[in-house]
């Protein structure tokens, strides 16, 4: 996610995330974003797959995450 946000941000180019995630070396990303604040909230998947979309349900929004 930090990477992620370097280009976000306009910091670090398109290429450079690529070239960290295919380095496969952690001391070439940028830092480790807090883990707070994070939630994975749902996955998709390439239609061709055929896995079917769950939504998260009333359970995810009655504890408090939407807020």
């Amino acid at each position: 996610v930090g990477t992620l946000f370097e280009v976000g941000a306009g910091r670090k180019s398109i290429e450079w995330a690529r070239e960290v995630l295919l380095a496969k070396d952690r001391t070439k990303a940028s830092a480790t974003a807090p883990p707070f604040g994070l939630y994975l909230v749902g996955v998709q998947y390439p239609a061709w797959l055929q896995i079917p979309e769950i939504s998260p349900g009333l359970w995810f929004f009655n504890q408090g995450f939407n807020k």
